[in-house]
């Protein structure tokens, strides 16, 4: 088996960035409006709301390569 590299082009780059530039506005929206739910309709204080975003953002960054581990020993 021969290992052949193929050199991605600019306009493939730009065509995934902007994939991930459409996830990450809707992500960011949702997190902004989640923001201001907390501290206005909840009245949580602003630093217990974010410490509550930052705490599930640091689950999720431990949780996900976890799952990817399990996905990946996986075969069915």
């Amino acid at each position: 088996m021969s290992n052949t590299y193929m050199k991605v082009s600019v306009i493939e780059k730009i065509g995934y960035s902007l994939g991930d530039l459409a996830a990450n506005l809707i992500f960011q929206t949702l997190m902004t409006f989640i923001a201001f739910f907390y501290t206005d309709v909840y009245k949580i204080p602003p630093a217990t709301a974010s410490a509550i975003i930052f705490t599930g953002g640091m689950i999720g960054a431990f949780f996900n390569p976890v799952m990817g581990i399990i996905a990946d020993r996986t075969s069915t």
